[in-house]
């Protein structure tokens, strides 16, 4: 399953976007402990006319956290995703 495209569908939803623009922003941090997924919305502040930290906390209050993600932490102008491990299990075994 293709994680990073299902949260860019939810990422996408929440902040009225495109899909194909937000899944190319997704990375995987370098640090484990801030997530399995971030999008970095500093991308966003020319177009949104805001700054980023606050664009990811509008984002993330809209957003519909899906059921394979645990938890949805904003850090500074990241949004971070981690993933529930029993679901992460179920859908591997």
């Amino acid at each position: 399953m293709d994680y990073s495209k299902l949260l860019a569908q939810a990422i996408a939803d929440a902040a009225g976007l495109e899909v194909e623009d937000i899944a190319s922003w997704i990375e995987v941090p370098a640090d484990e402990t801030l997530g399995d997924y971030a999008f970095p919305c500093f991308k966003l502040a020319k177009t949104l006319r805001k700054a980023p930290p606050a664009i990811a906390a509008e984002i993330a209050g809209k957003l519909v956290k899906p059921g394979f993600v645990s938890e949805v932490r904003v850090v500074g102008a990241y949004i971070n995703f981690f993933l529930d491990r029993v679901t992460l299990a179920r859908q591997t075994l």
